[in-house]
């Protein structure tokens, strides 16, 4: 309830400050202040990963030897910053919590026209965003991986190149997604050579190569005793039961593109299902190495995106009903996962107030 309570705020009266010629959106600095400190604010009983942040945040304000330590070293900076202005965790999880939603919100805003904005902002709300209670370092390297698929899109390979680099300061894992400017070359969806099938799968076709060419090199790797002690943990294939899940609602989203009318309609759109489709053999990495499907997060705002495409095409003109149809979805999805099957333990909400 504070969450759909928080959403629900989010939107009030626009009321602006003309002075100056600049003007000041407050329902746009409110709309993304509430999940911030909704977020930010969370005690260490919200998320499974909570508890383990200020663990590793109490490790780094004792000033132990972090050699051994895969946690990035941005963490550690801002545990330092964090631990001189307050004595506690607070500005850390607030930091992390305004990257992942500010982020998110810019990056919305390349896809889809302004008067949606808000409406695919709902989607990540209830679908993506509530996971940043929980691995919140990985869910702010998502937030700007995603903003930075626009350089993919536009062929900025510098930009694309840097805001990977920037990113990878939250999160290594997110150099995953580096090769998939070089899989999506400008000809792939402007030249006619290629049909639909092929500009949509291409990219996908070529990461499942990868994976599986990963999952032999750690195998030689192993033999040849090369890999460092503290990351032989992480090797090995996990629990299969997110794969079967994604899997499922892979298919589901390829039905939901050739379903929809005039899928080819412009590249923008297809840019975005193909790149949905690299979700499948992301999340195949789970059979590579523990937590290794959790790289496929990294697609989720492409999904999320392709749904709401997806839902304007299949209904058509009735924009309003396409919206309250993906709204609903979101919610339903939240209220399913979040709440009755208590994914990431995020339900019940307590802040460091209560």
């Amino acid at each position: 309830m504070v969450w759909m309570g928080g959403f629900s705020c989010a939107r009030p009266i626009k009321l602006q400050i003309n002075k100056k010629k600049w003007t000041i959106n407050w329902s746009i600095i409110l709309g993304l202040l509430i999940p911030i400190l909704i977020i930010g604010l969370r005690a260490s009983s919200v998320g499974t990963d909570t508890a383990t942040h200020i663990r590793e945040f109490e490790f780094g304000v004792s000033g132990q030897d972090r050699s051994a330590n895969t946690i990035e070293p941005l963490f550690f900076i801002l545990t330092w910053v964090s631990n001189f202005l307050v004595g506690g965790p607070l500005v850390l999880f607030l930091f992390y919590a305004a990257v992942l939603v500010v982020f998110t919100y810019l990056a919305i805003k390349r896809w889809v026209p302004k008067e949606d904005v808000w409406v695919v902002f709902a989607l990540f709300m209830f679908i993506l965003i509530p996971l940043g209670m929980n691995g919140m370092r990985q869910l702010s390297a998502i937030a700007i991986a995603f903003y930075g698929f626009r350089y993919i899109y536009e062929r900025k390979l510098w930009k694309w190149i840097g805001i990977i680099a920037l990113a990878a300061l939250f999160h290594l894992s997110v150099g995953i997604v580096l090769p998939l400017y070089l899989l999506f070359c400008k000809k792939l969806f402007e030249t006619s050579k290629y049909k639909d099938l092929t500009r949509l799968f291409f990219p996908a076709i070529c990461y499942i190569c990868l994976v599986v060419g990963l999952w032999f090199s750690l195998d030689i790797l192993l033999y040849l005793n090369l890999v460092p002690p503290r990351y032989i943990p992480y090797i090995g294939g996990a629990s299969t039961h997110r794969m079967v899940y994604v899997s499922l609602a892979w298919m589901w989203l390829v039905g939901i593109i050739f379903m929809a009318k005039r899928m080819g309609s412009g590249k923008k759109h297809l840019f975005i299902y193909s790149l949905s489709l690299v979700a499948l053999p992301l999340n195949m990495l789970n059979m590579v190495m523990y937590y290794g499907g959790r790289t496929f997060y990294y697609i989720i705002p492409a999904i999320l995106v392709g749904l709401y495409y997806s839902s304007h095409k299949i209904i058509g003109k009735n924009k309003r009903l396409a919206s309250g149809v993906c709204v609903a979805a979101a919610i339903a999805f939240f209220l399913l996962y979040f709440v009755w099957m208590g994914a990431s333990q995020i339900v019940p909400y307590r802040s460091i107030f209560l």
